[in-house]
């Protein structure tokens, strides 16, 4: 019996798809691009959808209110000047409806951005964390690209023709490498302090951001005047937070995805450091480009707690080398690992 995809995906979608039908999926989303194609438009067919779902709630509740059920209202004919004032009626309607509130909003794109799609973001931080270079050198052309799928994510940093990729794994660990042939990785509980605030400074999770900003900050909607809804996240009175200290979220109104967002984050010791994200493309990866083995070739080093502590030492300093553009007071920080 052939398999009915069609079904399969909106039951995903729904939540209900069996433990063999997501093995299924998962697997075609890896080895058929057809298929991908397909799973994309519904998703992105879902998400819009939704994004619609508030307005279009707010106009049934305001057109069967009861001041207008009372008229004794019946359907009838209508003369081409009747339905112009319906038209007119319905237009005037979704005019003046309250305005969605920005929490409203936030949790939309809460619901979005936990959908199994992968999206990329280029990232750029203010001049303060600028990477220093020597004096008389030229700079190089830096680019920082990020890929998430829910709270997973990994980056690709290129600096001229040299590039770097390291992310976070599902048990945790933290994983880099700069070299095809070369990669390392940190357990959770042993991350050095100069690789956590690299990974900090230019990650983005959106689901533990979103979580944060409706629990611990106040949100507010500027009026909108294009494609996207601006909202602006300050710390409530009396709180504070470990991670950020502000925020600015630019969400696409057809779609309710993130497409840009501004995070303040807290860095000990200094003026809180904005970073900008800023959305290239929504798309399907397979699931091993958020691992270390996805990024390396099949003849390769990885370097861990158990193996050659000196060279996983040597590794992260070349790596801080090249995202960073110099190693703090030319040392490795992490030369005992």
């Amino acid at each position: 019996m052939s398999t009915d995809w069609h079904d399969i995906i909106q039951r995903h979608m729904a939540g209900i798809t069996t433990e063999e039908e997501a093995g299924l999926l998962q697997d075609s989303l890896k080895r058929d691009d057809a298929f991908a194609s397909l799973y994309l438009r519904y998703m992105n067919l879902d998400v819009a959808l939704e994004a619609q779902a508030t307005t279009t709630e707010a106009t049934r509740t305001l057109l069967t209110a009861p001041a207008i059920r009372r008229r004794g209202f019946q359907w009838r004919p209508l003369t081409t000047a009747a339905v112009a004032s319906v038209l007119l009626a319905g237009f005037l309607a979704v005019l003046f409806l309250p305005q969605v509130s920005a929490a409203a909003l936030v949790r939309q794109a809460l619901k979005v951005h936990a959908a199994a799609l992968d999206r990329c973001y280029r990232v750029s931080a203010s001049e303060e964390f600028a990477p220093r270079r020597q004096a008389g050198l030229p700079s190089a052309t830096r680019e920082i690209l990020l890929w998430t799928r829910g709270d997973r994510f990994w980056v690709e940093s290129r600096v001229g023709e040299k590039s770097a990729a390291w992310g976070r794994d599902e048990q945790g660990r933290v994983w880099f490498t700069s070299s095809p042939n070369v990669g390392a990785w940190f357990e959770a509980d042993e991350v050095p302090e100069r690789l956590a605030q690299v990974c900090e400074l230019r990650s983005l999770q959106p689901e533990a951001l979103l979580h944060t900003l409706l629990v611990d900050f106040d949100l507010r909607r500027e009026p909108d005047t294009g494609g996207s809804h601006v909202i602006h996240a300050e710390l409530k009175p009396g709180h504070t937070h470990t991670r950020y200290h502000a925020a600015l979220l630019e969400v696409d109104s057809t779609s309710s995805v993130l497409s840009r967002v501004v995070v303040h984050r807290v860095v000990p010791g200094r003026s809180p450091v904005p970073v900008v994200f800023t959305l290239v493309e929504s798309s399907l990866h397979d699931e091993s480009s958020y691992t270390l083995a996805g990024h390396l070739s099949q003849q390769n080093e990885i370097y861990d707690r158990h193996s050659a502590p000196g060279k996983r030492g040597q590794a992260l300093a070349d790596f801080l080398q090249l995202v960073l553009g110099s190693a703090r007071n030319g040392t490795s920080p992490d030369t005992n690992r």
